[in-house]
């Protein structure tokens, strides 16, 4: 526990003469620095290893080596959950610029659509057929970045479960995906 400590706030638990810190140790536990933020699984693994009463402390070195390597293992989960959360968030501003492009696509293919007449040439008519497709592929675009956006949110979840920097961007993905729906009719 004072090991940890140390490490986590780069000095010693207690200070003083060898017997002053004896007696500081049979006095009470001691109190972090106020200005040293440490994660809080291990401010209480220290704390419970530096418990007055010997049955409050771990029973053995192995189940504090074992609480640390769960808290490292659940940190590293995070890491990589969060490179997943990183890769989806550098995607939405590409989503926002092929939404924007698909919108005008779709009122410029409606327009020309709108336009034609039966008696309209042919060419004609395929012009307007031709942005048609034109805006069908860039909903598809669209339609792909969503879907790599929402993978990567996922993944990160497979990682870190409750992660909520994952959840809210499935969330606005998943409301967006829901408005656009609901304003196409479909």
């Amino acid at each position: 526990g004072a090991v940890l400590y140390a490490v986590l706030y780069g000095r010693p638990p207690y200070k003083g003469k060898p017997q002053e810190v004896l007696d500081q140790v049979v006095e009470a536990p001691p109190t972090p620095p106020r200005r040293s933020p440490a994660p809080g699984p291990l401010c209480d693994i220290w704390r419970r290893c530096m418990q007055m009463d010997p049955f409050d402390r771990y029973p053995n070195a192995s189940q504090v080596a074992s609480e640390l390597g769960a808290w490292l293992e659940g940190s590293q989960a995070r890491e990589r959950a969060m490179v997943h959360v990183r890769e989806a968030s550098e995607l939405l501003p590409d989503l926002r610029d092929a939404q924007q492009t698909a919108a005008r696509g779709r009122e410029r293919a409606r327009a020309a659509l709108v336009s034609l007449r039966p008696s309209d040439d042919l060419q004609t008519k395929e012009a307007a057929w031709a942005l048609e497709d034109q805006a069908a592929a860039q909903q598809v675009e669209v339609d792909a970045l969503y879907q790599k956006i929402s993978a990567r949110a996922r993944l990160a979840l497979t990682q870190v479960p409750d992660l909520p920097e994952a959840r809210v961007i499935l969330a606005d993905v998943y409301r967006e995906q829901a408005e656009a729906a609901e304003a196409e009719k479909d």
